[in-house]
């Protein structure tokens, strides 16, 4: 593996540890904070027909995802696992607890939900979902890649669209497990089936640049350039591929015409600090050429 690629996992980790240190303090402070809470109003209403007409399973369910919401994770699973008590047969509770797990950081226990709910509904999208992406949190890429071609093959044979941000996440996991060409190619199965996606793109000419696939890249950039308003992004990017590709005198042509681009935006846009800091990324290239 890669160092880039080691380092990627490394802040993936680091962030899921630092989310479920979130989540134990959240768990903590939940029963004091609940009062001032944007949900307080509606768990009062189903407590109280809970006091009504007993337990029910259903009510807890809908007490649980009002918790889930707003964040207090502990009341909302201790009400999910008395809803799968009342009603043991009802596979759905074992989704609102991974759903739940997951949203908490616990990925584990998502996977241990998540995984006997499939066993009853193996092609459910969210559910294949929530599997891929736990163990994308947990650094097991190639597991995760399973999940996320089955979700988009379940969103298929149902005959509807995908996510875009589901193409973006199976090629970034394909990325982690040094899978570039077949990023490439889900990539541009998004774009054949949403259209071209601006970030579909951007990944792409990134994945193309680094397989050393210069002419790729620049179709690629080519067809950005048509559709963006600030052309002096894609024209200084185009002349960063033509100097790494070597093509000098084109990529100094490229630099200018991004330079050019950039003198004719409104002077509100031109003061801006990216706006700058490129201005004078553009004068040190085309100075050194």
């Amino acid at each position: 593996m890669s160092r880039t690629a080691k380092l990627e996992i490394s802040v993936l980790l680091s962030s899921a540890q630092l989310f479920f240190v979130t989540f134990l303090t959240l768990a903590f402070c939940s029963a004091t904070a609940l009062a001032h809470g944007p949900g307080e109003e509606r768990i009062e209403e189903i407590s109280a027909l809970l006091a009504e007409q007993g337990d029910q399973g259903f009510l807890y369910a809908d007490r649980g995802r009002v918790y889930m919401d707003n964040q207090h994770w502990q009341e909302a699973m201790e009400d999910f696992n008395k809803a799968a008590l009342l009603d043991p047969g009802y596979v759905e509770y074992d989704l609102d607890r991974a759903r739940l797990a997951y949203s908490a950081g616990d990925y584990f226990r998502a996977l241990d939900f998540i995984n006997l709910y499939l066993l009853r509904h193996e092609t459910a999208t969210e559910a294949l979902l929530i599997h891929a992406r736990s163990y994308r949190e947990l650094g097991q890429y190639r597991l995760a890649v399973i999940s996320y071609e089955k979700a988009l093959a379940s969103r298929s044979i149902a005959g509807a669209k995908a996510s875009p941000e589901w193409y973006v996440e199976f090629a970034e996991t394909l990325i982690l497990t040094g899978e570039k060409d077949r990023a490439l190619q889900i990539l541009q199965q998004g774009i054949e089936r949403l259209g071209t996606i601006g970030v579909f793109q951007v990944m792409a000419v990134d994945l193309e640049v680094s397989l050393g696939r210069y002419d790729a890249a620049l179709k690629r950039i080519d067809q950005l350039l048509n559709q963006s308003q600030r052309k002096d992004l894609w024209l200084a990017r185009r002349a960063d591929i033509l100097f790494r590709a070597g093509r000098r005198e084109e990529a100094e042509k490229s630099y200018r015409q991004a330079w050019a681009a950039l003198q004719q935006l409104p002077q509100r846009l031109q003061n801006v600090p990216a706006s700058k800091k490129l201005a004078a990324d553009l004068e040190a290239r085309i100075s050194t050429l």
